[in-house]
């Protein structure tokens, strides 16, 4: 915060005491967004979900107006409110506020809808799940219109106390929403206690992420709602990849970062992996850097 010059200004979440403090640490300008009735850019209703989006009533300086957008949960909002509270304070138009935020598309595995032709409707949210964030995915889940709904829950991150009683909150909170819910873990303390929620055998558990995914694949029906919440270690898109291209790499710890969408690997065994990127990395060396007509050489034109 020290690092704002006076003349500009910081933009802070209104409903998080903790953010508010920070205004304390700077002589900047404050801008403040959030549903308290102290932001001066205030939520004031968040309607819609899947598959349109969700529409938010904003209000500032007496002015009220309805930004709709591409994201499918209502927790969004607040990213929402505070894009439009920046570009209102540096006085763009509402207009073209509305209109950039509502062309932003979500980004993939970060609750992103993929309807699978003739399949179910899946929500991919799996790159991060705090447990205290967990509801918000339910919650986006709960309201999709679907003949079934079902959640395929991985690995849990930044809890306190014993995985035994994260995991069996977690799949208590999901089978409130879900009709079913499958578990993807190796652990027996999490498996017990996971079993111990589970009162209808309404619950599947799986060890790995591929028979999760061939349990899905085999019992899929057309237009249900399917969440994939998980750590994104998992690789858990590939439950989705397995549905719509087929999936060949099922390694359970690859060490990669980024998705299995970013590596584009996955139609290939695992095992095969390195020898594809040595080969493509050989052929951009040999085929060198791009050039247009104008900086070719003679010989080459």
């Amino acid at each position: 915060m020290e690092a704002i010059s006076e003349d500009g200004f910081a933009v802070l979440n209104a409903d998080d005491p903790l953010v508010m403090g920070m205004a304390r640490r700077t002589g900047a300008r404050v801008v403040t967004f959030g549903h308290s009735e102290t932001a001066d850019c205030r939520i004031l209703e968040v309607d819609g979900g899947f598959p349109d989006g969700i529409t938010v009533r904003l209000s500032w300086k007496n002015q009220e107006f309805d930004v709709p957008t591409q994201f499918i949960a209502h927790h969004f909002s607040q990213a929402v409110a505070a894009a439009a509270t920046v570009g209102l304070e540096l006085g763009v138009p509402v207009e073209d506020i509305c209109k950039a935020i509502g062309q932003t598309e979500v980004i993939p595995l970060r609750l992103s809808p993929h309807k699978v032709p003739g399949g179910p409707l899946i929500l991919a949210d799996c790159r991060k799940a705090p447990q205290g964030t967990l509801h918000l995915a339910f919650d986006a889940l709960r309201v999709v219109d679907a003949p079934r709904h079902r959640i395929v829950l991985g690995n849990i991150s930044d809890y306190a106390g014993s995985s035994g009683a994260t995991y069996r909150k977690a799949v208590a909170d999901g089978l409130d929403v879900a009709e079913e819910l499958i578990l993807i873990t190796k652990s027996r303390s999490c498996t017990v206690a996971a079993q111990k929620a589970d009162t209808e055998g309404r619950l599947r558990i799986f060890g790995t992420t591929r028979e999760a995914a061939e349990y899905v694949a085999r019992t899929a029906i057309e237009g249900e709602a399917i969440l994939l919440k998980g750590s994104g270690n998992l690789h858990m898109e590939r439950i989705l990849l397995n549905l719509t291209s087929g999936v060949k790499c099922w390694e359970n710890v690859c060490r990669i970062g980024e998705t299995c969408f970013a590596c584009g690997l996955y139609a290939h065994e695992f095992e095969d992996h390195a020898r594809i990127r040595r080969r493509r990395g050989w052929a951009r060396f040999w085929r060198g850097p791009k050039t247009t007509p104008a900086t070719q050489s003679p010989s080459a034109q």
